[in-house]
């Protein structure tokens, strides 16, 4: 049987933190909306499914912590598994760019309007995973721009020879 690297079994050990995490967070604040509800029926007005929006930070997290995982693992792998790595982490940037708008267009459709304060408060748990995505999927294209620059240089001085 086949050991797993240090690498994959601290990712696979953060993502387990993250996930439990998540559904703790989300499952606590859910049972305590629903428990306030029973109390006091028409203290507001949304339904207490809004709480398990609560894990969307939670698995934008883990969509990170896979990125980055990817690219740290297929950058040891060698220089053409690395395209997979920068299309995935694009990828899921793309799909949190996505998930952020829809989201705020969305609490604008519902809640009748947005303010800044508002918008900026519903938007900041993707801008905050959208940075390390971006900065994860530039670092990993630098490297394997340096990787082929040595690679053109070492074949260069070999043709000299």
């Amino acid at each position: 049987m086949k050991k797993c690297s240090r690498l994959s079994v601290t990712f696979l050990l953060l993502g387990v933190a993250v996930l439990a995490a998540g559904l703790l967070h989300t499952g606590i604040a859910y049972g305590l909306e629903i428990v306030r509800q029973q109390r006091e029926p028409f203290a507001t007005s949304f339904p207490p499914e809004v709480m398990l929006f609560l894990f969307v930070p939670y698995a934008l997290a883990l969509c990170l912590l896979s990125a980055v995982w990817f690219c740290l693992y297929e950058r040891r792998r060698g220089i053409g598994r690395l395209d997979v790595a920068i299309c995935t982490c694009g990828l899921f940037a793309a799909l949190t760019a996505c998930g952020g708008i829809v989201t705020v267009l969305f609490v604008a459709v519902n809640g009748g309007g947005m303010d800044a304060a508002s918008f900026f408060g519903v938007l900041t748990p993707f801008l905050a995973v959208l940075a390390p995505l971006l900065t994860v999927t530039t670092v990993c294209s630098v490297w394997k721009d340096r990787r082929a620059a040595k690679a053109r240089k070492k074949e260069r001085r070999e043709e000299e020879l």
